[in-house]
């Protein structure tokens, strides 16, 4: 896992408590707007991905497999359909076209 710097601001506070207490405001602001935005976007993509699927034809499943070559993502016989598209949208991450997949299942 690779770590990156932020900039940090800390406040020295009397209190562990108070700084705590201001930790979980800042989270909790996080949370209701950026996490959440990002999950909604997301979402959105992965119901993008899953109506596509589902209107595949056989020769767009063959396009799809040439568009997958082309771009050096591996699949076989038996790698699904909504596997191929999240590994194209979403790069082949292993883990990530893992868990998309199953979720989409």
């Amino acid at each position: 896992m690779r770590r990156v710097a932020f900039p940090c601001i800390i406040q020295v506070s009397p209190s562990v408590v108070i700084a705590i207490n201001g930790l979980r405001t800042k989270r909790q602001n996080w949370e209701a707007k950026a996490f959440k935005t990002a999950n909604d976007l997301l979402y959105g993509l992965l119901a993008e991905c899953y109506a596509l699927e589902s209107t595949v034809t056989k020769a767009q499943k063959i396009e799809l497999n040439d568009y997958c070559r082309k771009n050096g993502i591996a699949f076989n016989d038996s790698t699904l359909t909504i596997a191929k598209i999240v590994k194209c949208v979403f790069g082949a991450d292993r883990s990530r076209v893992s868990t998309y997949v199953l979720a989409l299942r």
